[in-house]
């Protein structure tokens, strides 16, 4: 690994490792923590790719360790939104929508060994409204302590609730139709795949 290519990798890696620090605030129902620090993970998606354009150090590993990273902290928040929105039937089709988008993006891209290209545009929106839309759904939980539930703030939260939900929403609708654009892709390298591992 080169030298510049460093700092955009480790803006990278902070994305896995908040996930742990994440659980912890969570467990603790340390709300205001636990939203800060979704926010600056979310945010270093958007710094690594800018540092590594600029430093000239875009690579096939950085690349590939960007979606892993993307993937670690998209399937956190996914399972704490899952765990306040349990209850909620509205909740399970966009959380069915990026279970398995977060499956076949790292079956398709790491094992299956499909072709590299630049940044899909419309993937990155989708990651972002993600990042940003699951924290959000969940601002009753990470922002009541702080609150305390007064008027008309608790009101205002519930609606912070739906407004996360509405952009998960927004995002599960970009993944359907990213899937789309690549299947053909996606079941062309499964089946080369499978050829190769029965020859």
């Amino acid at each position: 690994m080169r030298i510049r290519e460093i700092p955009a990798n480790a803006l990278t890696a902070a994305r896995i490792a908040a996930v742990p620090v994440l659980l912890l605030f969570y467990w603790e129902r340390d709300g205001i923590s636990f939203l800060l620090t979704a926010t600056l993970a979310g945010l270093t998606d958007l710094a690594d790719g800018w540092v590594a354009e600029k430093l000239n150090a875009k690579t096939a590993f950085g690349a590939r360790f960007d979606i892993i990273a993307d993937k670690c902290l998209g399937a956190s928040l996914l399972f704490f939104t899952c765990s306040e929105w349990i209850h909620s039937p509205w909740f399970w089709g966009p959380f069915a929508i990026f279970v398995i988008y977060i499956i076949c993006v790292l079956y398709g891209w790491l094992w299956l060994g499909m072709e590299e290209r630049e940044s899909d545009l419309w993937a990155k929106r989708k990651t972002a409204l993600e990042m940003i839309g699951l924290p959000i759904s969940i601002s009753s939980f990470c922002l009541s302590k702080m609150a305390g539930w007064s008027e008309p703030i608790g009101p205002a939260l519930v609606w912070l609730d739906g407004l996360g939900l509405a952009t998960m929403y927004v995002a599960a609708v970009i993944a359907i139709g990213l899937g789309l654009k690549y299947r053909k892709e996606f079941f062309a390298s499964m089946a080369i795949h499978w050829a190769r591992s029965t020859a």
